[in-house]
């Protein structure tokens, strides 16, 4: 057997330990909105070892046929993202919450800083954060910002540089048109910029006293999304929203984030021809897309699981036989040392 058995027998253990944590990671975001699983693919790699017979009494390699002989082993082929329309299909206990019917992203960035890195998600579990300034505490004024459940900024197409030229690519822009950058609503601008205020009913409200309620432009702007027909959803007033939806021709590729399995970065392959719009040009264009309010996007769970289940059980089968393998060459090892010895 070629000396390096074992070095291939570990490389390929390694290898199934990276397929099996695929395979927990499609698991654990298989009941996350906007969730889309990775396939990851094994594949042989060999190195073998060209052996020629040597003519009798020379020194020279001979002319019969050669044997090729060497140690394979598995490795990663290719890991990839697959993207699949989700369902949405249940109400979700929240106005803000929204679901992308067709191709797109949503974009959110770290923060509302200049050059603040802009990632991509399919998952609409958006909520109202308070971002009243510090020193406007005190003062009638309030502003909030709609953002992700880790706290991500959610954006508007004029805020993003969109110009691959730029070193600024994918990044918040420096001078965002109409100010201050994302989805925001404030009591300065009337509270209509891009959502409605709401007064809490019964309570004693005083000036200023008032809640971000439904997102202006989005199917469920004027009224609940699950009631309304099919002509109703396509009133301007449910298609014209500000926020940004940019579509990736390598989405694929695209990689998660630190921010979670359905956050994701792009990277030199998947920066090509990336296209940029809010949701009202994308409509205004034509396109079929569609966001609602008040919906989650809902991965297929049933399906996930199943083929996790037959990738574990296959995983599980090539460790259980490469392990015997190992164990079984450590031990005819051990018996031919103690042979020569």
């Amino acid at each position: 057997m070629p000396s390096d058995l074992r070095y291939s027998l570990i490389n390929t253990f390694s290898a199934i330990d990276q397929f099996r944590s695929n395979i927990l990671f499609n698991l654990q975001g298989a009941s996350q909105p906007g969730f889309n699983k990775k396939n990851t693919q094994l594949a042989l790699n060999s190195s073998p070892v060209t052996i020629r017979q040597a003519e009798a009494g020379g020194v020279q390699t001979g002319t019969k046929s050669a044997i090729s002989a060497g140690p394979s082993e598995l490795r990663i082929g290719q890991s990839s993202l697959a993207f699949a329309q989700g369902t949405i299909g249940q109400r979700v206990g929240q106005l803000t919450s929204l679901a992308v019917n067709g191709e797109g992203f949503f974009a959110v960035a770290e923060s509302l800083q200049h050059g603040a890195r802009v990632f991509l998600t399919r998952d609409g579990s958006f909520v109202w954060k308070d971002t009243t300034p510090a020193d406007k505490k005190q003062s009638k004024f309030k502003q909030f910002h709609l953002t992700s459940r880790s706290g991500l900024f959610v954006l508007r197409a004029q805020d993003i540089d969109l110009n691959p030229a730029s070193p600024n690519f994918m990044r918040l822009k420096q001078d965002v048109l109409d100010s201050p950058p994302g989805m925001m609503v404030n009591s300065e601008d009337g509270g209509d910029r891009d959502a409605t205020r709401l007064v809490p009913a019964g309570s004693s409200a005083k000036t200023g006293d008032w809640i971000p309620d439904r997102i202006r432009g989005v199917i469920g702007f004027e009224g609940d999304p699950f009631k309304m027909t099919e002509e109703a959803k396509k009133n301007t007033a449910n298609n014209n929203s500000n926020i940004a939806l940019l579509r990736v021709p390598l989405k694929e590729f695209l990689k998660e984030s630190s921010f979670g399995a359905t956050v994701y970065e792009t990277n030199i392959t998947t920066r090509a021809g990336i296209i940029g719009k809010s949701y009202a040009a994308w409509r205004a264009a034509g396109d079929g897309v569609q966001i609602q309010s008040e919906s989650a996007e809902t991965p297929d769970f049933t399906a996930i699981q199943t083929e996790a289940n037959i990738q574990s059980d296959v995983a599980n089968f090539v460790f259980k036989n490469l392990r015997d393998m190992l164990d079984n060459y450590n031990r005819s090892i051990d018996d031919l040392l103690g042979l020569i010895r």
